[in-house]
């Protein structure tokens, strides 16, 4: 998805076989982890395998419902990376419903902006 005024960009040369290609790992450049916990899973569901992941590489995050993941980014010769995302470079989004004032508080007051696709 595009926003109006927004541009399409690569950073990455495009796949050539018999040359080394980058990866990014994230499905989406900005998502929230997933940590179990005794009561369940905290955060977003969709993200406890990734989350697992990033786990057993050393990312540990503060095991709240809006953990940002970090960027994971490989090669084919190489170990993917970690690469934490700066906190201001993520827009959060307040959430409110006209009819139900407790959607805010329900959900924590917050969302991410626009998704980025990787």
């Amino acid at each position: 998805m595009l926003l109006p005024g927004s541009q399409l960009r690569t950073i990455f040369p495009p796949a050539i076989d018999g040359q080394d290609q980058v990866r990014i790992w994230n499905h989406q450049f900005i998502r929230f982890a997933a940590h179990r916990t005794e009561d369940g899973i905290v955060g977003d569901p969709a993200e406890r395998e990734f989350a697992a992941y990033c786990n057993s590489r050393g990312w540990e995050g503060d095991g709240t419902r809006f953990d940002v993941l970090p960027h994971v980014i490989g090669s084919d010769d190489r170990e993917p990376e970690l690469f934490e995302v700066p906190a201001g470079v993520i827009e959060r989004v307040p959430i409110t419903h006209p009819d139900h004032e407790d959607v805010s508080t329900e959900v924590g007051d917050t969302e991410l902006g626009p998704a980025g696709v990787s």
